[in-house]
């Protein structure tokens, strides 16, 4: 295990995530932040990677809840928008 920062660390997005940043923690830890866009459907996963090399439980495949479309619809010349059934 790394005890220390400085490592040669990266992640690689499949699918519909975008990594917003990528930082070393100076403790062996590393700290990844991403979004996955509304429009996203389907599975989204994340290989990391330590000195080239897959981690162990690489690709992470996080949790993305499925959202429900929104529906515009004009309400007497109001456009107010609803949330579908």
């Amino acid at each position: 295990a790394c005890q220390e920062g400085g490592a040669r660390f990266g992640v690689r997005a499949l699918g519909h995530v975008q990594i917003l940043e990528v930082a070393d923690d100076e403790d062996g830890s590393y700290t990844v932040s991403y979004v996955v866009p509304e429009y996203t459907r389907g599975n989204v996963s994340l290989e990391v990677f330590l000195d080239g090399m897959p981690v162990k439980g690489s690709p992470v495949t996080p949790h993305v809840p499925v959202r429900e479309p929104e529906v515009v619809l004009p309400l007497a010349g109001d456009d107010t928008r609803l949330a579908a059934p």
